[in-house]
């Protein structure tokens, strides 16, 4: 676990990439456990019920892992599916719990806690985390597609705006945020 978490870290610090992690289908299980539980956790202000937020997390995991094994197929490289996973979904419980108390800051801000620009002070931060993971998502997105920043950056940008759409299809049809639901 250590030698995971150390990986996970250099990763998030741009010293490791997805082909330095083990080609290990326990670690994705592992790995996609920790970010749905991160996901369902952090979530709480967004979706009533753990049940709910139990079933929001794991489509979205769901959902997330086949949307990147399509952009690997399309270059046929989904044999780094499983490596990509891993430091996808590593990174992406880090950056999670990272931010876990800067969710519990936005609920609690009502104090009156703002800056110049009116915004929740702990809002500038929480976008610097988030704009880290994109980088993150971007560098190791370009690394297992084996080509520059730009198209990193935009398999990122794609495989997130394509698993917010999936999640919203998939949790339609599963019910959740309907009216009669």
């Amino acid at each position: 676990m250590n030698q995971l978490l150390s990986y996970l870290f250099r990763l998030c610090l741009f010293k490791a990439g997805p082909q330095d992690a083990p080609a290990s289908e326990k670690l994705v299980i592992i790995t996609a456990v920790l970010v749905a539980v991160s996901y369902a956790l952090t979530s709480t202000g967004m979706y009533e019920g753990l049940s709910t937020r139990v079933l929001v997390s794991v489509s979205q995991v769901l959902v997330f892992g086949v949307v990147v094994w399509l952009v690997l197929k399309i270059k046929h490289l989904e044999n780094r599916w499983i490596q990509t996973l891993i430091a996808l979904f590593g990174a992406a419980a880090v950056f999670q719990f990272v931010s876990w108390p800067l969710v519990a800051m936005f609920d609690t801000s009502a104090d009156g806690m703002v800056d110049a620009t009116g915004l929740p002070q702990p809002l500038w931060l929480h976008v610097f985390i988030g704009v880290w993971y994109l980088a993150v998502m971007s560098n190791v997105l370009r690394q297992a597609l084996d080509t520059s920043l730009g198209r990193g950056v935009a398999a990122a940008m794609f495989c997130q705006l394509t698993t917010v759409f999936g999640l919203i299809l998939v949790l339609s049809l599963a019910g959740v945020g309907s009216e009669s639901g």
